[in-house]
């Protein structure tokens, strides 16, 4: 299936809905599904509900929100979020998944939940990416 990485500290908030700050989940990506042409929609919205069939198949209560072309689920607790990620990465057509943080769109959020991050981390390398799904966001993604 597919290799989990270190939970990452930011998710952008703008298409989230009603799931806000802070919340820990899972980000999911899928691969073969963006190749689909005019059936992207469909297939998109098909491995949305197997994600929510696999959560409540394993009594794990979640939102699963799509956020364009990968997706997030917040377990209602968010002590199951590494169960969710167990669960979540054995759905057919999930081509990566890793633990997400929700948080405030300021850099003060950014950074307090990195070091969050880190400090549960086991000791060794890291490596921080960033990308921008919210545009308005003051930063670059090199600025980050």
């Amino acid at each position: 299936m597919s290799e989990t990485a270190p939970e990452p500290p930011d998710v952008s908030a703008a298409p989230l809905g009603s799931l806000k700050p802070p919340a820990s989940g899972v980000v999911l990506h899928f691969a073969e599904l963006a190749l689909k042409g005019g059936n992207r929609r469909r297939f998109e919205r098909r491995l949305g509900d197997r994600l929510r069939q696999a959560l409540e198949s394993a009594v794990l209560p979640a939102k699963v929100v799509a956020l364009g072309g990968r997706f997030l689920a917040v377990p209602r607790d968010p002590a199951r979020a590494a169960r969710a990620l167990e669960v979540l990465t054995r759905v057919p057509g999930v081509a990566h998944a890793a633990r997400a943080r929700l948080v405030e769109a300021q850099m003060g959020a950014l950074e307090a939940a990195a070091i969050e991050v880190l400090a549960e981390a086991p000791p060794g390398t890291f490596k921080i990416e960033s990308r921008r799904a919210d545009k308005s966001f003051p930063l670059d993604s090199i600025g980050i």
